[in-house]
């Protein structure tokens, strides 16, 4: 048990998984060393798979159910077990307030798990349309208001139970830190991921970031960029919903992940036993 909540692992794991991915990018996307596009683009021709479509290793790591969301998806298991944890052993140790303040995290941390393992945003973006009966497409300004809703109610639930929390995490610094820092990567890429369609921003915003970057200078990059055209959207819509919006989201996850298992031996050490002072007991 001890080794599961523990921090040592998930920040192994968070570097780890950066410094090779980021040095793959780095090796094949943009330096070419080796001939490693040429790899790519033999691979890409040996499977069917949305993934390999393009021969872009970033493109392939950040796709939907991908390697980056998958480790995602594990630090997301790990903030709804932790806080399901603390929650319960709470609830044993006659900390109401503090159980009730973690009950609504956990739920908010539940509902983010949902929405990034099952895109649960689409599912209510669809059930609205077909109730309301507006047009589904992604660029409407229903199907926009959904998404936002949708994100909105989840950041308020977590905001609400941060406020309540917050003496608790002054009482550790560094899961305040790490929390902020959770919340604010995953502010930013739900507002990302909300307003995407809006004025087809993200198609026009990534494309110039690769222009500035030169990216697009590249044979591969232009190829790929060709391919995506082909069905409507450009390469730096992908460039912003995969690789920029995946990238802050496991930032986000694995921040709020580490935070919360600091909580979690912060409580064991006193709450569990010896309940804080100045809280509603049963």
């Amino acid at each position: 048990m001890t080794k599961f909540f523990s921090t040592t692992w998930m920040v192994r794991l968070l570097l780890v998984y950066l410094l090779v991915t980021g040095t793959i990018i780095l090796t094949v996307d943009i330096l070419n060393l080796f001939g490693s596009q040429a790899i790519m683009k033999s691979i890409e021709g040996m499977f069917d798979i949305k993934r390999f479509e393009v021969p872009l290793f970033w493109y392939f790591i950040s796709t939907q159910g991908s390697f980056t969301e998958n480790v995602q998806w594990l630090y997301l298991f790990f903030v709804v077990a932790t806080l399901f944890t603390i929650t319960k052993s709470l609830k044993a140790s006659g900390e109401i307030h503090l159980f009730r303040a973690f009950r609504l995290w956990t739920i908010a941390a539940f509902l983010l798990f949902l929405e990034d393992t099952l895109n649960t945003r689409h599912w209510l973006r669809r059930f609205f349309a077909l109730v309301l009966d507006f047009n589904d497409p992604l660029e409407s300004p229903a199907a926009i208001a959904v998404e936002v809703s949708t994100y909105a109610i989840m950041a308020t639930l977590m905001v609400i139970s941060f406020v309540r929390l917050l003496p608790l995490f002054f009482r550790c610094k560094k899961a305040l830190l790490l929390l902020v820092a959770g919340y604010g990567f995953y502010g930013v890429a739900a507002f990302f991921s909300a307003t995407r369609h809006l004025n087809n921003w993200y198609m026009r915003f990534g494309d110039a970031l690769i222009g500035r970057l030169g990216f697009d200078t590249i044979e591969t990059w232009r190829i790929a960029n060709e391919t995506i055209e082909a069905r409507g959207k450009n390469l730096g819509y992908y460039f912003m919903d995969y690789l920029v919006e995946e990238t802050l989201e496991l930032l986000g996850a694995a921040c709020l992940a580490i935070g919360a298992v600091l909580l979690y031996q912060l409580l064991k050490t006193h709450a569990f036993k010896n309940p804080l002072p100045n809280h509603e007991q049963s």
